[in-house]
């Protein structure tokens, strides 16, 4: 294992199984040496911190045959007197022994045979990580919490995201997933959060997603407006979320004076929004103005039309002169009767045209309209 450095070899003699197991605290005393020669397993590291150390080991059908002792800083097989820091006290099935250990000291467990043979033996000797590997990963923590979201369409779906601020306690980079993944369906979903972190370590949480089906109405401020013809006329529109939308609702006029359009403040709704007033303005065009001059010219002319009866009179004869000066007279009191509707240059006011304006906003595959009145003088 990273950190630990093993060796196989014979030891000079062996511990006397006293009885007492070493325990964090109060060191033991060498027990004495019983001869012979023993194989031995070693496993040497440096501790990385300092802290009561427990080593265990679990021999099964050897467990007569093995014995467990720690030494430090180094360990000498051919002395195993020296260095002693404590043993495990008898040959059992499940041996355990404690040592206090100091950060940045070497230290040694050592497994013998206590039969003296070379005959292989089986065990599984268990070493606290934290002992030689002060950087123990930690597992990330999963953080959920219950969502609710409003589809784009009636009958749609939506995405949802139940984390709530998952992290790891080594700042390692984590990796977040969704079971059902989503989008999900309109009404509850329980969704099941997973955390891994760079380590392969795993955190998970649950919460639920709640999907509701999209609604908004929208509502003309003014019931009516009013411009002049090649002016604009403003009203307002209220976006009510009603539960709200799950897309951008855009809006539209229709019912609008020839060449007249619309514009919007802001030009859309975007999807989440709270109560929204909208300005709407309606642009118009300048009407083409009759023209009344001409009329002008044809008054202008009647004067001299009269000088011209007046000629055509004294050219005629004197006997014939007295009915054409009636008739003259005639013809100038109906020609200055006319006058006023020949000579006069204004022209009529203009007519007021009175118009039922559309607003439609629609977000997603729901619409909803409202109307007001536009006048245009």
């Amino acid at each position: 294992m990273p950190g630990v450095t093993t060796a196989t070899c014979t030891q000079t003699g062996r511990i006397n199984r006293n009885g007492v197991i070493s325990a964090c605290g109060t060191p033991k005393t060498f027990p004495g040496t019983i001869s012979g020669n023993h194989t031995f397993d070693s496993y040497t590291f440096t501790a990385c911190r300092s802290f009561c150390m427990e080593v265990g080991l679990k021999a099964g059908s050897s467990a007569s045959n093995l014995f467990t002792s720690a030494y430090s800083p180094s360990y000498d097989s051919s002395s195993i007197g020296t260095n002693y820091a404590g043993d495990a006290g008898l040959s059992t099935a499940s041996q355990t022994l404690s040592v206090d250990a100091a950060a940045a000291s070497t230290y040694t467990l050592v497994v013998n045979d206590v039969a003296g043979n070379a005959t292989a033996n089986t065990y599984t000797i268990q070493i606290p990580a934290c002992a030689f590997s002060c950087n123990v990963n930690h597992l990330p923590v999963a953080v959920a919490h219950d969502v609710s979201v409003i589809a784009a369409n009636t009958g749609g779906t939506a995405a949802a995201n139940i984390d709530n601020g998952s992290s790891d306690p080594d700042s390692d980079a984590i990796t977040l997933t969704q079971i059902p993944a989503g989008p999900y369906p309109v009404g509850s979903t329980s969704v099941i959060l997973t955390v891994v972190d760079t380590k392969g370590a795993t955190a998970q949480a649950t919460a639920n997603v709640t999907v509701i089906a999209p609604g908004f109405s929208v509502a003309a401020t003014l019931p009516s407006v009013s411009t002049t013809a090649g002016q604009s006329a403003t009203d307002h529109v209220t976006f009510t979320p009603n539960p709200g939308i799950g897309a951008d609702m855009t809006l539209a006029c229709s019912g609008l004076p020839a060449r007249a359009g619309c514009t919007f403040v802001p030009a859309t709704v975007v999807a989440g929004s709270s109560q929204t007033d909208v300005v709407v303005t309606v642009a118009t065009t300048a009407s083409s103005a009759a023209a009344g001059h001409p009329r002008v010219v044809y008054a202008a002319w009647l004067p001299f039309a009269g000088i011209g009866l007046v000629g055509l009179v004294v050219a005629v004869p004197a006997k014939r002169r007295r009915a054409s000066a009636v008739m003259l007279l005639i013809i100038l009191f109906g020609a200055i009767g006319f006058m006023p509707a020949c000579g006069g240059v204004s022209t009529p006011a203009p007519k007021s045209h009175r118009y039922t304006v559309t607003v439609t906003g629609t977000s997603g595959n729901v619409t909803h309209t409202t109307i007001f009145s536009l006048t245009v003088n």
